[in-house]
């Protein structure tokens, strides 16, 4: 079993070094010094002070996995012997048997890309920007994006109807490409729905209607939007499903394709139906009819 602690003030209160009771300030006697913290948690994975990529991480829990980039982040400012040590320790952090262990455990890249994102953001702020840290991070980042964007959205939909919901979540959040992204999330959902396991489908549609918002190209902007309206209404969410369709719409109106225009009206229409909200159906088709005739 995983525990964490419920409340937020209870992590405050642990660091606090005093507190205020009855107008009287007192010392703490649960205070844990977060640096010192810090400190104990990287060493304990630290086995034997051997170098990162000489940890055996199979033998190494989630937690420790999932946080340790954090804390070493959180120690980027602690000297040692009037150095920074742990800054190097982060950029050293990342390296091929860590990321494997993690891909291997969690079923995608996008816990090892955040350590990597930490470590870019680490190698732009010190005094002077560490240019090798820079190109060597961005450099495996884009790396992992580029393996992300290379697998199909069905693919990931098909991994999230055998279960692997998180694998193909990691995935579809790494992707760049706004399109495929969104389109992504929308076969998660789908696969979700199909499932029956519906905790995360509003999460995901959220995703993917967010992805959707970003797509530059109007005409692609609307194609996306329109596919999107019938998972939102096999997921219970009417009244956003005949939002979206009258967001898919009003751009479709605006395209100069009137094959694509057609399409996307005649989807929205479609999907919106399953409403039961005629009035709605009604205005779509009969604006889909109007290219149609053209």
């Amino acid at each position: 079993s995983v525990y964490r602690i419920y409340h937020q003030s209870f992590i405050h209160f642990f660091n606090r070094q005093s507190l205020i009771i009855r107008e009287k300030r007192l010392r703490n006697s649960y205070y844990l010094p977060p640096e010192e913290w810090h400190k104990i948690i990287v060493q304990y994975y630290r086995a034997e002070n051997k170098p990162w990529n000489k940890v055996n991480w199979i033998k190494v829990n989630d937690y420790g996995l999932l946080h340790l980039a954090t804390h070493l982040y959180a120690l980027r400012d602690v000297k040692v012997n009037n150095t920074k040590m742990y800054r190097q320790d982060l950029y050293e952090l990342i390296c091929k048997p860590f990321m494997q262990e993690k891909l291997a455990r969690f079923g995608s890249y996008h816990s090892f890309a955040d350590d990597v994102r930490l470590a870019i953001n680490l190698a732009e702020t010190e005094d002077s920007p560490n240019l090798v840290q820079m190109i060597r991070t961005c450099l495996i980042y884009a790396t992992l994006i580029s393996i992300a964007t290379n697998v199909a959205p069905e693919i990931l939909g098909a991994l999230a109807q055998l279960g692997q919901f998180e694998r193909a979540r990691g995935y579809a959040d790494l992707i760049q490409d706004a399109k495929k992204r969104s389109q992504a999330y929308r076969l998660i959902a789908e696969a979700l729905l199909k499932r029956g396991e519906r905790n995360s489908v509003h999460f995901i549609l959220k995703k993917a209607l967010e992805s959707a918002n970003s797509i530059e190209e109007k005409h692609e902007r609307s194609i996306v939007l329109s596919e999107l309206v019938q998972a939102l209404v096999y997921a219970g969410e009417q009244e956003w499903a005949i939002d979206v369709a009258e967001q898919a719409a009003v751009l479709a109106e605006e395209n100069r394709f009137e094959f694509i225009k057609a399409d996307v009206l005649l989807e929205s229409a479609r999907a919106v139906a399953l409403t039961q909200r005629y009035d709605r159906v009604q205005d779509l088709a009969m604006k889909a009819l109007t290219v149609i005739e053209k």
